[in-house]
């Protein structure tokens, strides 16, 4: 085998595979798929954007986001929802996404430095599912969901954030959409129809930006 036809081998191999594991998950969010109940969309609301989601959430709350990178959307989270408390949790260490590695987290750091040293804002560094666990028991009015968009990684920050949302509190989140390529499938609209089903979490609001927000309220 020439050098060159071996070098390519390896990435022919993963991207088999990659293929392989894309279809044998499609296959099984089409078995999971199920639609909201018609009751929980009665009072749903479709906003222009993220951030007129932002405009909607509870005034002086505690609220954390899940999937922060470099913070320009906890920015607009504490300018226009002005939380009393804003946890941001992240492992900024994804790989392909070199700004949520350390320079994230540093420009994190600096962004919102009066904020750290108030008490305001608070870091929590580590993968969502194990920093979501460190929290109390409901301790927060809401929640935005923008971490890992497969479908095992949102079912397990939903989980979490049933445990530490509040009865009558909010979960929100990004990529409420079908987004699927030959390597690759998201999971949100599964996890979050299947969450909202199972207990009864009325849709609040939907938007109509390019990545559609979700927000629904755990019963009360």
């Amino acid at each position: 085998m020439v050098p060159f036809v071996r070098s390519l081998v390896p990435s022919f191999v993963r991207d088999l595979r990659a293929l392989g594991r894309t279809r044998r998950e499609n296959t099984r969010m089409e078995a999971a798929f199920q639609s909201p109940r018609p009751e929980l969309l009665r009072n749903t609301r479709v906003l222009a954007s993220r951030l007129d989601l932002l405009r909607e959430m509870p005034k002086g709350a505690v609220c954390a986001e899940v999937g922060v990178a470099a913070g320009a959307f906890a920015h607009e989270i504490l300018a226009l929802a002005e939380p009393a408390k804003l946890h941001l949790i992240d492992a900024w260490n994804y790989p392909p996404q070199p700004d949520c590695f350390e320079p994230g987290l540093a420009k994190v750091r600096a962004r919102f430095a009066a904020e750290l040293v108030a008490g305001r804002v608070e870091i929590h560094r580590g993968l969502s599912a194990d920093m979501l666990g460190r929290l109390p028991d409901r301790s927060l009015d809401w929640i935005y969901i923008d971490a890992g968009h497969d479908y095992d990684n949102v079912v397990a920050d939903l989980a979490g954030a049933l445990r530490v949302v509040k009865p009558g509190g909010i979960i929100a989140g990004d990529d409420y959409l079908r987004y699927d390529t030959p390597f690759h499938r998201y999971g949100v609209i599964e996890a979050v129809n299947a969450l909202a089903n199972r207990h009864g979490a009325e849709f609040l609001y939907l938007t109509m930006d390019y990545d559609t927000n979700f927000a629904v309220r755990l019963p009360g």
